[in-house]
């Protein structure tokens, strides 16, 4: 989490476009920025961090999660909140559709209800066509025009890769032109992450929302 928001300052200091792709090793649970809940609270053994987005309780573990940060004055920048989330997921369903994944994106007037993300699909959430069961959500944060899309992508095991095709279509969809980020500019990235965990991402009382040190 606290590399993601690091990505959404280099891009508001660059004025350039990053998205990066991460899985994880253990069970973890993510809550939106602007969630309230006592502090130390969790649910069981599993971890429960902060998003610089906002949204509800998300399940990590089995997914496959991105973080796209997107500069001001950019036509998606520029774009209402419902159509950012239109727009990338219509771009992840094409590349999804490409590797076989059979996704359908959820209809604009279809009622949803609170709980957890994967449990109650938003419009412009995919589901899987047959089943109903949502495969990528996402929840947004703006910030002097930039915005930061953090996704979460529930696939089988077999297709749930960084380096599988359908991530690069998926990536070559939202850009003129790709390529990677400089290890220099990576380096100072991953410098900067120990500083966001002591105030942020490793604090109880920031985690429980109980302040905003925006």
């Amino acid at each position: 989490m606290a590399l993601d928001e690091g990505l959404l300052d280099w891009t508001l200091a660059t004025g350039a476009a990053a998205i990066r792709f991460y899985a994880w090793d253990h069970p973890a649970r993510t809550v939106g920025y602007f969630t309230r809940r006592p502090a130390g609270e969790q649910k069981g053994e599993v971890e429960v961090v902060r998003r610089f987005t906002g949204g509800g309780l998300v399940e990590h573990g089995g997914d496959l999660t991105f973080a796209l940060a997107v500069p001001a004055g950019t036509a998606l920048a520029l774009a209402s909140a419902a159509d950012r989330y239109r727009l990338i997921h219509e771009a992840l369903a094409a590349a999804l559709l490409g590797a076989g994944v059979e996704v359908t994106p959820v209809a604009p007037d279809q009622e949803t209800g609170p709980g957890p993300c994967f449990a109650h699909p938003v419009p412009w959430d995919l589901v899987h066509t047959v089943s109903g069961l949502k495969i990528a959500g996402g929840a947004q944060r703006r910030s002097r025009g930039a915005f930061l899309h953090q996704g979460s992508i529930r696939l089988a095991q077999t297709v749930r890769s960084m380096s599988a095709p359908w991530v690069e279509a998926f990536v070559s969809k939202m850009a003129e032109s790709v390529g990677p980020l400089d290890p220099e500019v990576q380096d100072r990235l991953v410098a900067g992450v120990p500083f966001l965990v002591a105030t942020r991402y490793g604090d109880p009382l920031w985690n429980a929302g109980k302040e905003t040190p925006d």
